[in-house]
């Protein structure tokens, strides 16, 4: 069946049509705006995060050119300390505990000759929480002992692990550097064996952290 409209009724209907199909169209494009917007927005946090997350390259990259700057000859990746660096971190992980010492009083000795690095002398850097490389650097570079393996000119070899962890159920990042000078003689010597460790929480992990878990890292930097 027909029904007759008069023309005005029908002008009006096609109008009020036109309008929301108007409204439709803004309503389309205000969405795919805000999902543009959204995905832009997420590419550049992206970006940032990836900037800001640091590898075991940039970091060494990093301490060549403090070394470079102090005269020195750039540290070169060994893969005998590379697996020393690796090692430790696994024991670190492991143990839950942020020390140049295992529970079974194993040291970065030990950890030399169980690697078969026949070594003149041998330092390593330890850093937790870090987020900035150049935080760590600059931490490092304001304590004595770890600036000392840093700059120590007779260093050439290292081995450096940049790798996150859970610790006391918080993931963070842990960086474990060796630095190595190989002797000449088959023995190694024991001499001028050194070693040093940062400690750096953000005030969340501090909250996480009990204060028996605090007093007793505090002891083992002593």
């Amino acid at each position: 069946m027909i029904k007759k409209c008069a023309p005005g009724l029908i002008l009006g209907r096609f109008l009020m049509k036109e309008i929301q199909n108007k409204q439709n169209i803004a309503l389309l494009l205000g969405l795919f705006f805000t999902l543009a917007l959204f995905v832009g927005s997420f590419l550049v946090v992206s970006g940032v995060q990836a900037d800001i997350k640091y590898t075991s390259s940039n970091l060494l990259k990093t301490i060549n050119s403090t070394r470079s700057q102090y005269g020195l000859s750039k540290l070169q990746l060994n893969p005998q300390l590379q697996q020393v660096a690796q090692d430790r971190a696994e024991v670190i992980t492991k143990e839950q505990r942020f020390s140049h010492t295992t529970i079974d009083n194993r040291t970065l000795q030990d950890f030399l000759i169980a690697a078969d690095y026949n070594y003149q002398r041998g330092g390593e850097n330890l850093g937790l929480d870090f987020i900035l490389s150049e935080d760590l650097m600059t931490a490092w570079l304001q304590s004595p002992g770890h600036k000392s393996n840093i700059l120590t000119p007779e260093y050439t070899d290292t081995g450096i692990v940049v790798q996150d962890i859970e610790y006391h159920g918080q993931t963070t990042t842990l960086v474990v550097h060796i630095f190595g000078q190989s002797a000449t003689k088959k023995q190694p010597s024991l001499q001028s064996l050194t070693d040093s460790s940062i400690f750096h929480y953000s005030l969340d992990l501090i909250k996480k952290l009990t204060l028996a878990d605090i007093i007793a890292t505090i002891l083992q930097s002593v």
